[in-house]
């Protein structure tokens, strides 16, 4: 794929003039006033030369994706521009993965597809993807799989395929300005999670470990100045770096047993992916250094007192890592531990996690 770094008016004019010649922009109506395109993109659609997808959620649902599915339907799109955070690069993947495929006229309809994957014979139709993240932290502008949530908030879902990953991925610092700070605190999280995980994945490699420190390096030393003043330019530059690196990492390993304790956070109690995935992070590394050593890691955590120690610090002033912030309650923990086990994420760690170890580690958080 190809990575460029633009300022905002050259996407304006790579907004104008696409290397498509009909492609479906996804952009939410209130990220396209943020960031000054809102006049232009609708003189766009006016002009019949795009389609706007304006409301793609912040968690994508089954629902999402099936009113994605709809508005294409008679647009005869050759590919997709997603501009926003990782929900949005998501939603275009999925989209990407099921245009054109019939019988998806209901929610249920497209669970059934996800599940069965029956998606990957729809590799024919797949539309290419060009990324424009505008947060610092996902890393889905490089990764091959998209996440869907269940509307029933049961479950997560996970769209997967190589020709998934976006074609080109247009990296624009400037667009992180605008972000409200929990967002950048949020996605900056899921970074340094993303990079450490894929540290220790069983999966993880000799490249995919150098990247993981070059990014933990960046990211830890860059969100808390990024938080602080969100309008320097070479902080957000290295925030953008150090994401897509983390990216690169786990692209190749998959995440563990953070990624994994996160999703019943996330879809039972409506916390914020990267706070869920990091509210562990420390918990977990222990656990894995006592078995597998993870002292790299631990190196680039320790001019700050230690991976907790960094995460309070960066935390302070905007919200406490802590289970009760975000009114989950004691008798929670229970049903969170039960529901934490996921396949291809909790097998990954290199320790294997039982429930009642987990259990302990959200108490310890809580």
């Amino acid at each position: 794929m190809n990575v460029s770094y633009i300022k905002p008016e050259q996407l304006r004019e790579r907004l104008r003039s696409p290397p498509f010649r009909s492609p479906l922009i996804i952009l939410s109506e209130s990220g396209a006033k943020r960031w000054g395109l809102y006049s232009l993109i609708k003189d766009l659609q006016k002009d019949g030369k795009i389609l706007w997808f304006s409301n793609p959620d912040t968690n994508p649902t089954q629902n999402t994706l099936q009113q994605a599915l709809k508005k294409l339907h008679g647009f005869s799109a050759d590919g997709i521009i997603a501009v926003g955070g990782g929900s949005v690069i998501d939603i275009a993947k999925a989209i990407s993965a099921f245009n054109l495929m019939p019988d998806l006229e209901s929610s249920e309809f497209v669970s059934t597809a996800i599940v069965s994957k029956a998606y990957l014979n729809n590799h024919h139709r797949a539309l290419p993807v060009i990324a424009v993240p505008t947060t610092a932290g996902t890393g889905s502008e490089v990764t091959q799989w998209a996440t869907i949530w269940d509307s029933g908030g049961s479950a997560k879902y996970s769209v997967d395929a190589p020709w998934l990953k976006p074609s080109q991925a247009w990296i624009v610092p400037q667009l992180l300005t605008s972000l409200p700070t929990k967002v950048m605190l949020a996605t900056g999280l899921d970074a340094v999670c993303h990079a450490t995980e894929a540290y220790w994945a069983k999966a993880s490699n000799p490249l995919s470990k150098v990247l993981s420190i070059r990014a933990l390096e960046i990211m830890t030393s860059n969100l808390k100045p990024g938080l602080e003043n969100p309008r320097d330019e070479e902080v957000l530059k290295n925030l953008c770096t150090g994401s897509l690196l983390s990216g690169l990492a786990f692209s190749t390993t998959r995440t563990t047993a953070c990624h994994s304790i996160s999703y019943p956070l996330t879809y039972m109690f409506g916390m914020e992916h990267g706070f869920a995935a990091a509210v562990t992070l420390a918990q977990v590394a222990d656990i894995n250094n006592e078995a597998c050593g993870i002292l790299e890691v631990l190196e680039v955590f320790s001019r700050y007192g230690g991976i907790q120690a960094w995460i309070d610090s960066t935390c302070e002033g905007v919200l406490p890592l802590r289970l009760k912030a975000f009114g989950i309650e004691m008798k929670d923990i229970d049903v969170i531990a039960a529901n934490c086990f996921t396949a291809g994420r909790m097998d990954n760690n290199p320790v294997d996690l039982s429930v009642e170890l987990v259990k302990k580690m959200l108490y310890d958080v809580y």
